[in-house]
This record gives C-alpha cells, sequence and structure tokens, in this order.
C-alpha cells in the first residue's frame, strides 16, 4: 500500500529560495551563529580535555584504568571540539536553510535579497507553534 500525501501547509514567511543549495545555505548563516559555532568549539574542547582525567572503567586484562592522565586530555579535547563544530554547523545550516524556505522568521534575509516582509497569518502561526 502506498502512503498517501496531503497538501502541505504554506510557510507562515515570505519564501525567498524555495530549493536553496549547499553553498546558498552556508553563505545565508548569520554572523552570530558562526560565533555560536566558534563557541561550541571551545565548549567541546573543555568538555573533551576534563573528561579525558576522569577514570571510564578498568581494563580487564592488564587491571589498568583506561583515559587517564596527560597524554588523553589533548586528544578527547580536540576529538569533542570536532564533534561539537560539525554538530552546531548542521543545527546553523538547518536553521538558516528554513529562513531560506519561509519556516523561520527571515525579515533580515528578505531586506538583504529586496524581497518584501510581511508578518505571518494569525491562524498559519499558530499551526507552527
Amino acid at each position: 500500500m502506498g502512503a498517501t500525501i496531503t497538501t502541505a501547509l504554506p510557510p507562515p514567511y515570505p519564501i525567498i529560495n524555495d530549493n536553496p543549495t549547499n553553498k546558498e545555505v552556508i553563505s545565508n548563516i548569520r554572523n552570530r551563529e558562526w560565533g555560536l559555532v566558534g563557541s561550541f568549539f571551545f565548549l567541546g574542547f573543555i568538555c573533551g580535555f576534563s573528561g579525558g582525567t576522569i577514570v571510564i572503567s578498568k581494563n580487564a586484562v592488564f587491571n589498568s584504568p583506561v583515559l587517564v592522565g596527560r597524554p588523553h586530555r589533548k586528544r578527547n579535547g580536540w576529538t569533542m571540539a570536532v564533534l561539537f563544530t560539525y554538530g552546531s554547523f548542521l543545527v546553523m545550516g538547518r536553521r538558516s536553510m528554513t529562513r531560506l524556505l519561509g519556516f523561520r522568521e527571515n525579515k533580515e534575509e528578505c531586506a538583504r535579497f529586496g524581497i518584501p516582509w510581511l508578518p505571518p497569518d494569525e491562524g498559519l502561526e499558530e499551526l507552527y507553534a
């Protein structure tokens, strides 16, 4: 049996680009969101660095602690920094894409591209809340 697709709701904000490419999505990320990506990088490094000093488990063969001490702290810090940065970059890209598609507030983008911005209808705003 096939799935039945119903008509989708129109986006509550003006559509800037109905099929944005990766380049357009990345170029549309706001400056404060780039700041958040950098903040998550440092947060990830701090979490990984401090987590490298905690005994995770005991090795069954040699009965020695795993991931303890100085050599592991920097490696864990960089690994977590990369993971946090990658995750925050994905979230910021998704937010940028939804602004281009009109599903998120896009007043700044409308001004930049010369599109008149209209506030959403009362009914549509309630549906997306």
